[in-house]
């Protein structure tokens, strides 16, 4: 697709205003159609256009918007071989793009409509070097790679670099980005994809390039290694494949993405506890540490499984039943995981071909006091792998009490408060015997990924005190951020007001449903 850019900001402000025209059409398509929040969208946007405006002037500009992201079931998984049931939210980062002439530049400069953040300027051939282009992304990330220590530029940085790995190293034409955004930073919400995806979307349009969904997809993942965070592809799946109204059901081995539609009469909430958590400060050792866990986990668990003829690739096998696994084989054999291993068990215990893996896995966080709780770690993932299954059969019959539920369950194998001080779920060999003994459903297992906060539990006690919330837990990465609360529909306003009564100290409380993922606003738009 080859997009006309002819609007100015000062033509972009007067096609806003026009409240019958083809730009509010299109946003109708992008809300679902909900004449108020329409209202509420077109106010941000020309709020954002009205602050390009003077930086800009009368230059051509397009726009590319990207909504944030709310993980309803899947929690900590999709890099595991494990299903997500997302959505994205009206909340998003809006960036008004200025193409610079080939001739003239091929740098990004950077500004931002919130006075925080300081101008930045990349230029794309100062990028271009040739352990970038052939050399391994890993290790630029770690060596080469410019980044500066909490700057937002860098996720901007990381997304270049991906795209110029992708065209091989053809020249690029830079753009102005002027960026607005409403998403909360570090609120379990997947602002820094946003970001990621909205310069990858700008390289694409300014440089007319043939990239598909699946490229976008794994470039926006691995963009965010530039500043050391372990993830997969889950943020940039749900944001490229989102549908207003629609939930996201995707997994990624190998990568299958589809929507289907939440049940009418369930309602969601979004409580922002204003705990930050900020994956490029200290919370990203302990997010790397549980997925270290997983890792560790896979390769022992492969080594075991080798021993019986069958190679295992990724957790999602076990947790699906591949290999013609039962569920009471699967819990008998994490029996088989240390409950606790140093990183000096985990070099003596492996084998050699795995080292490689190892060292890179290590280096990206601090080994944790105690070792690397495996095996309630792995058991978290497989029960949510399995949760994120039933959630969205469930929402097929319209059980929207079931999708409470599972979400209540999942978020107890987050939680770091409990009721009873001191309490831990369960990991021993005992307990997992019992659990093979019933043929217990993985998907009613906490298991034990702990990436809750007090503040977090505190928040999901608060919403179950009320007889209208089907369940709630928290969502995206945890260490701070969000609750998403289900609720019914009808009863909505009244949950609203009593969390508000009980949680007087959060940043906010705001009533959510599905809209549309990444697209671009343009003047015209033809076959290329």
């Amino acid at each position: 697709m080859k997009f006309q850019i002819t609007n100015s900001c000062e033509q972009w402000l007067r096609a806003l205003a026009d409240t019958a025209g083809g730009l509010r059409c299109e946003l109708g398509a992008v809300f679902g159609g909900d004449e108020t929040l329409i209202r509420q969208r077109a106010c941000f946007y020309e709020t954002v256009l009205a602050s390009a405006a003077p930086i800009l002037g009368a230059q051509p500009c397009f726009l590319v918007r990207c909504p944030a992201r709310v993980n309803l079931m899947g929690m900590h998984v999709e890099h595991q071989g494990g299903l997500e049931n997302p959505i994205c939210i009206p909340r998003e980062h809006l960036a008004v793009i200025a193409p610079i002439a080939p001739c003239e530049d091929d740098r990004i400069v950077l500004d931002n409509v919130d006075g925080r953040y300081a101008q930045a300027h990349l230029k794309l051939s100062d990028l271009a070097t040739t352990s970038l282009l052939q050399g391994d992304w890993q290790a630029w990330c770690r060596g080469e790679a410019p980044v500066q220590a909490g700057a937002w530029s860098n996720y901007v940085l990381g997304a270049a670099a991906q795209m110029l790995r992708h065209v091989r190293g053809r020249s690029l034409s830079g753009f102005h980005m002027v960026l607005g955004s409403d998403i909360p930073l570090a609120s379990g919400l997947s602002s820094s994809a946003a970001l990621v995806l909205v310069t990858l979307k700008a390289l694409q349009v300014v440089n007319n390039l043939d990239v598909s969904d699946a490229e976008m997809i794994r470039m926006a993942g691995a963009a965010e290694l530039v500043v050391g965070t372990l993830g997969g592809d889950g943020d940039g799946s749900t944001m490229v494949n989102a549908r207003a109204g629609q939930c996201v059901h995707h997994w990624f081995f190998p990568y299958e993405a589809a929507t289907y539609a939440l049940p009418p009469e369930l309602g969601l909430l979004l409580v922002n506890s204003g705990q930050r958590a900020a994956k490029q400060d200290n919370a990203k050792d302990a997010f790397n540490e549980r997925i270290t866990c997983y890792h560790l986990g896979r390769l022992l668990l492969r080594g075991t499984l080798r021993e019986r003829g069958v190679e295992l690739e990724h957790l999602g096998q076990v947790a699906y039943g591949d290999f013609g696994l039962t569920r009471r084989a699967m819990y008998l054999l994490l029996k088989s995981l240390p409950l606790r291993m140093t990183r000096t068990e985990a070099r003596e215990r492996l084998e050699v071909t795995d080292r490689d893996e190892l060292d890179f896995i290590f280096s990206t966080h601090a080994e944790p006091r105690g070792g690397y709780r495996i095996r309630r770690r792995v058991l978290f993932g497989i029960a949510e792998m399995n949760r994120a299954d039933v959630f969205r059969d469930a929402a097929l019959r319209g059980d929207a009490a079931e999708l409470g539920r599972l979400k209540t369950i999942g978020h107890n194998g987050d939680r770091v408060v409990w009721i009873a001080p001191g309490y831990e779920t369960p990991d021993d060999d005992a307990y997992l015997d019992n659990l093979a003994l019933n043929d217990m459903p993985p998907a009613y297992v906490n298991g034990g990924y702990e990436c809750s906060t007090p503040a977090l539990d505190a928040i999901v006690d608060a919403a179950l005190e009320c007889n209208a919330v089907f369940g709630a837990g928290l969502t995206g990465a945890g260490l701070g951020g969000s609750v998403v609360v289900l609720c019914g529909r009808e009863s909505r306003d009244a949950v609203e007001q009593h969390l508000r009564r009980r949680l007087p100290d959060v940043e906010s409380i705001e009533p959510i449903h599905p809209v549309r993922g990444l697209s671009v606003l343009a003047t015209e738009q033809g076959a290329s």
